[in-house]
């Protein structure tokens, strides 16, 4: 039985997946197997898998079309590892990020290692990313700031199990959604410090993506509210204010796209208005009079009035991340 499963989602990658596999089969530890799980690709990128690339450690798995999330939680029904990784098909492993990331764990016993990666743009151009995890109150730290890309990340399996795997009606972020409920559930994260892979960002406008993406990102808001309302422990009182500060944005950029926060995220106006329920001020008075979704919408206004082209900018920030710098 290998100790890590690599689960490899692909889709239409026949330009690059040749050099992704042979990333991973260059591993200096060799106790593995790679999980192929072609997401309904209509390119040659099967037969490349099949006829280009020879190893007993690949198994190749064709469906029909069901996105990441599904193609991944099937990879997760075939693995056998203890320790899975979630590797892209335009990613990139170096060689000895098996061997780092395991060292990590198994000296951490933790249940999650993260490790520096470089972000590698369309024109080839570098970004080193140093993850910036701390020991302390981790689950915090991934809800403001999603930590790692799955191509940085080794998890124990029955972790992924216990928390119950991908989100399947999640399209953009699956992969957030997922180390949330298990960071909620306890795990332990230990920062491998060296980079040990790339992460590839395709040129991709920011009008094809964003509805989508904003919209998941809603889905797990709500999802999230729902968690701490059931479970109000996981979090101090500073930091649910800080949670505050950032569901803000996400209402306002719902409402720049003319999303109706009530019925899109009933859990988190809950939760808004509980957490306003317990401050004293103008805001919580109208909040209480007006019920979160009218007061979101009176702030909103007042934002565009006060600012050129607001709800725009705030749409433009959610994938600002993606563009080249410099």
């Amino acid at each position: 039985m290998p100790a890590v499963s690599i689960i490899m989602a692909t889709y239409n990658h026949a330009e690059f997946i040749e050099n992704a596999v042979r990333s991973v089969l260059a591993q200096t530890f060799q106790d593995f197997e790679l999980i192929i799980v072609d997401d309904g690709s209509t390119d040659n990128t099967g037969k490349i898998v099949q006829e280009n690339i020879k190893s007993e450690k690949i198994k190749y798995c064709y469906q029909k079309n069901m996105g990441a999330a599904g193609a991944r939680n099937n990879g997760l029904r075939m693995a056998v590892g203890e320790f899975v990784v979630f590797f892209d098909s335009d990613d990139l492993l170096y060689p000895k990020y098996l061997e780092r990331q395991i060292e990590t764990m198994r000296r951490a016993e933790s249940d999650m290692a993260v490790c520096d990666f470089d972000l590698v743009y369309w024109d080839g151009t570098r970004k080193n990313v140093i993850i910036g995890i701390q020991s302390q109150d981790q689950f915090y730290q991934w809800i403001i700031q999603n930590q790692s890309p799955p191509v940085a990340t080794m998890i124990k399996r029955n972790v992924v199990a216990a928390a119950g795997f991908f989100d399947e009606s999640l399209f953009n972020t699956e992969d957030y959604d997922l180390f949330l409920r298990i960071l909620a559930g306890g795990a332990v994260v230990a920062h491998t410090h060296e980079t040990l892979c790339d992460y590839t960002i395709h040129k991709v406008g920011i009008s094809e993506q964003i509805e989508n993406k904003i919209k998941d990102k809603a889905k797990i808001i709500n999802k999230l509210s729902r968690m701490l309302m059931e479970k109000p422990g996981l979090l101090r009182k500073e930091q649910l204010k800080a949670l505050m500060d950032k569901n803000r944005v996400y209402f306002q950029r719902c409402l720049a796209l003319n999303i109706d926060t009530a019925s899109t995220m009933p859990e988190a106006v809950r939760f808004m208005e509980k957490q306003y329920s317990e401050r004293r001020g103008m805001a919580p008075f109208l909040v209480k009079c007006l019920g979160y979704p009218r007061y979101n919408q009176l702030i909103f206004i007042k934002n565009s009035l006060m600012y050129r082209g607001y709800g725009e900018k705030i749409l433009d920030q959610e994938l600002a991340w993606r563009r080249k710098k410099g």
